[in-house]
């Protein structure tokens, strides 16, 4: 069974530079053709060949996040680790699972207005959940150390959605609530200085000076990551090597 190891950008990776047997799957694979890596493997899958299709799902799961179909790509990663959970390779199935279920997160914010928070949290939190158990489960994986940008974006990604649900709240007491759950839970990243801010406004509309005061206090002590100056789009450039 071939099987490769090379880096490229996670939005444009390189072509591999091999493939399992099957002249169907190699031209798909090459041409970034979703639809056609996936019969490929069904043809394969057809003719009982099960070490084949079984690199073939990976090699159609890459094909398809390259193309931009990760619901596809991440169908094939889980149809693999569902036939080979404790495989070699698993920790790469779980790795290409986790980035198609981010880029169908990042797929809710490409129009102009951001999605409902809930939704958004619930797509963050997926992908999140899947990158988290890479890091967990597999301690001797190369792929713990691409996760970690992703990591660290979907935690953006998540306090931003709690922000935007706290100041669509009715309730002045729910977005405090909100806001606060912000500050506890992600307080290293720059929505931290956002929800004390809000708290602030919260508090100086209601005649709260000093409670206003001490709050805008404590976001001039925040660290420089949590004031915004980390870069945030890292994790979209983190590259997708294969195994």
């Amino acid at each position: 069974m071939g099987i490769w190891m090379m880096s490229g950008c996670a939005t444009a990776p390189s072509a591999p530079e091999s493939v399992p047997e099957g002249p169907d799957l190699q031209a798909a694979v090459a041409a970034s053709d979703c639809a056609g890596a996936r019969a490929a493997v069904a043809r394969l899958e057809g003719a009982g060949t099960s070490a084949a299709v079984l690199e073939g799902r990976l090699q159609a799961a890459y094909a398809c996040l390259h193309a931009g179909h990760p619901e596809a790509a991440f169908e094939e990663s889980r149809r693999f680790l569902q036939a080979a959970p404790r495989h070699t390779h698993a920790d790469y199935a779980r790795y290409l699972a986790a980035v198609a279920r981010f880029r169908q997160w990042e797929a809710l914010h490409a129009g102009e207005d951001p999605p409902q928070p809930d939704r958004d949290s619930t797509a963050a939190r997926g992908a999140f959940v899947l990158f988290r158990d890479l890091v967990r489960g597999y301690p001797d994986s190369p792929y713990r150390e691409e996760a970690v940008p992703y990591l660290m974006r979907l935690r953006q990604g998540l306090a931003a959605a709690e922000l935007r649900a706290a100041r669509a709240a009715a309730d002045p007491e729910e977005a405090l609530a909100r806001a606060q759950y912000v500050e506890k839970h992600y307080g290293d990243t720059p929505q931290a200085q956002e929800a004390l801010a809000l708290r602030a406004e919260i508090h100086e509309a209601r005649g709260e000076e000093a409670r206003a005061r001490a709050l805008r206090r404590r976001m001039d002590r925040l660290p420089a990551d949590a004031m915004g100056e980390a870069g945030e789009d890292d994790a979209t450039e983190a590259p997708i090597p294969l195994p």
